[in-house]
């Protein structure tokens, strides 16, 4: 289930307990530096950073821990 910001801070000042953040992040090949092998495959040796996506994530995590205190772990898989 979703919730907004808003939602998240209003239910943890309800509650008593710290706030546990859990921020799933991935990382991707720079288009720019993506490389391929003889066999058409992307070679991983390549430069990498982390996805858009996740790096928006882990900001509105950093602000909701500003707001509410907490604590922030980040879960990568590669």
């Amino acid at each position: 289930m979703t919730k907004t910001v808003s939602e998240v801070i209003n239910l943890h000042n309800q509650s008593k307990t710290d706030l546990n953040i859990y921020v799933m992040i991935k990382q991707v090949p720079i288009p720019k530096a993506m490389k391929t092998t003889a066999e058409g495959l992307m070679d991983r040796s390549g430069k990498s950073q982390m996805n858009p996506h996740c790096t928006n994530a882990l900001e509105e995590a950093l602000s909701l821990k500003d707001k509410v205190g907490g604590t922030i772990t980040m879960v990568s898989m590669g």
